[in-house]
């Protein structure tokens, strides 16, 4: 195996010696929390594009903002 580390420590990667693939092993926890956000805000963005050209998502993301317009200055 081979270990990784391209930003000093904060994520740290093995791989097999030859391979491209590598698998991540460790984080800080700062870090972790940012790219579990980051992976939420794409999953957001997919969903948006999606309901672009699907009605019953698009009904749904609908009646999220109403929710969320309802209850964001309590």
């Amino acid at each position: 195996m081979i270990y990784e580390s391209p930003d000093k420590g904060q994520t740290v990667y093995q791989r097999d010696m030859g391979s491209l693939v590598r698998e991540i092993l460790t984080t800080h926890p700062d870090k972790e929390k940012f790219l579990q956000e980051l992976n939420e805000d794409n999953l957001w963005r997919d969903i948006r594009h999606k309901a672009k050209e699907n009605i019953p998502l698009r009904n749904a993301l609908e009646q999220v903002l109403i929710i969320y317009n309802l209850i964001k200055d309590e």
